[in-house]
């Protein structure tokens, strides 16, 4: 009996620890909804791949160095608006746009 009582009072101070642990500090009153967030991330994310995937699909040679400027831009980890996925998406577009390219150049040959 008194074995499980030490089991049971160790795995109960190991639940508190890490729920005190797991609590934030300071709960911010301003949070956005996480239904808010998702949305804002997909909007964004929208937002960004238009002009990407246009100029991957349809854009001439002198159209990559936009698309490069705008991949340099998205590929910067060091602001706070880095997303991981429109650098993936961006990376893919400026593949996709320049193996285009090079295959018409290619052809034209």
């Amino acid at each position: 009996m008194l074995v499980r009582l030490n089991l049971f009072l160790a795995v109960f101070t190991i639940f508190i620890l890490v729920a005190v642990l797991a609590i934030p500090k300071k709960v911010n009153s301003q949070a956005m909804p996480i239904s808010d967030v998702k949305e804002q991330a997909l909007s964004d994310f929208i937002k960004t791949q238009q002009p990407l995937q246009g100029l991957a699909e349809r854009g001439e040679a002198d159209d990559r160095k936009i698309l490069f400027r705008l991949y340099d831009q998205l590929r910067n980890v060091d602001v706070a608006s880095y997303n991981a996925d429109i650098h993936a998406a961006a990376a893919y577009k400026v593949m996709k746009m320049t193996r285009r390219l090079e295959k018409n150049q290619a052809d034209d040959s």
